[in-house]
């Protein structure tokens, strides 16, 4: 996030700047230039777009002049600038490092002093993403290891396979044994937000995060064991090591899809909720608990299923 501000003097009243665009990562969408007649007091400014660099002229030279870039960019989903997050469609910088010039001083020279500092906070980037569109019925997908029932670690990549639901491709488990499991093989490390899709059509099933596979069977896991609600259930699991609100409320129908989201910011500390795919997400967390056994702070994601072969996950995404 470096940009440097530099002014070059053409003729009485005008001034050229040129800058060092910022990297296309930023998805900047255009610069303005802040102008004033007192440091960090700028009584003006224009947008030059998405250019580096700008002639300014009629400028009143015969007094100092204070100048400093900012950038901008579009609002994104789930942006934390606060410009985006009260509402408006366009995130600005902060301001860059100030010159300054008045004839016939020499000219400001490229320096230290000039870099831009970044105020905006960028979108969280997203680490994981995977709607199964890209693969055909039947097939193992990149990156997923499944394991044998009894929360086993010994691999059997047979366990769960691309199907189509509704026009959607999807992960569906292929069979009906207790505590069988899929793994995706990055490792996420906190603060750790994931979000996705579950539909259950028989049996339990649930999503696992922070999990130590291949290391151990330890894991958090978002569940329902087909009669109850989705809840928040560690394994090993052991109730009195938790406190706080562990369960959702929400219990699930069958055929129904279900939106999840799990966001862990603080070692053992979590919180979720579930709803209807065809329903608003809840304003608040419908869980907030506090595991101290075990106490996991990197981890993967997987599936996770219980006498069943015909339950759904999609939509997965870590960010």
């Amino acid at each position: 996030m470096l940009l440097l501000l530099s002014p070059s003097f053409l003729n009485a009243g005008d001034l050229q700047f040129a800058w060092d665009k910022n990297p296309p990562v930023q998805n900047v969408a255009g610069y303005r230039l802040y102008f004033g007649y007192s440091s960090s007091s700028y009584y003006s400014h224009i947008d030059v777009g998405n250019v580096n660099t700008v002639l300014i002229t009629d400028l009143d030279l015969s007094r100092i002049n204070f100048f400093a870039l900012t950038a901008y960019r579009p609002c994104l989903v789930d942006d934390e600038c606060q410009a985006c997050l009260d509402g408006g469609a366009v995130c600005e910088s902060g301001f860059s490092a100030e010159v300054s010039y008045q004839p016939p001083l020499p000219l400001p020279q490229k320096a230290s002093g000039a870099v831009m500092n970044f105020e905006w906070v960028d979108a969280p980037a997203q680490q994981y993403f995977e709607d199964f569109e890209g693969y055909a019925t039947g097939d193992d997908p990149a990156g997923w290891t499944d394991t044998k029932a009894g929360n086993s670690l010994d691999i059997d990549d047979l366990l769960f396979k691309i199907a189509e639901d509704s026009g959607n491709k999807v992960l569906a488990v292929k069979n009906t044994g207790i505590n069988v499991h899929s793994h995706y093989e990055q490792i996420f490390t906190l603060p750790f937000n994931f979000t996705g899709k579950m539909k259950r059509n028989s049996g339990g099933m649930g999503i696992t995060f922070l999990s130590d596979y291949p290391n151990s069977d330890k894991y958090y896991r978002l569940r329902s064991q087909g009669s109850d609600a989705f809840h928040i259930a560690p394994h090993p699991n052991s109730a009195v090591e938790m406190i706080g609100q562990t369960t959702s409320g929400v219990i699930p129908i069958t055929g129904q899809r279900y939106n999840f989201k799990i966001e862990v910011l603080e070692a053992g500390k979590i919180k979720a909720k579930v709803w209807p795919e065809n329903q608003n997400e809840p304003a608040a967390w419908q869980i907030d608990c506090t595991v101290s056994n075990p106490v996991l702070t990197q981890g993967k994601i997987g599936a996770w299923s219980m006498l069943s072969n015909n339950n759904f996950w999609d939509d997965l995404k870590v960010k």
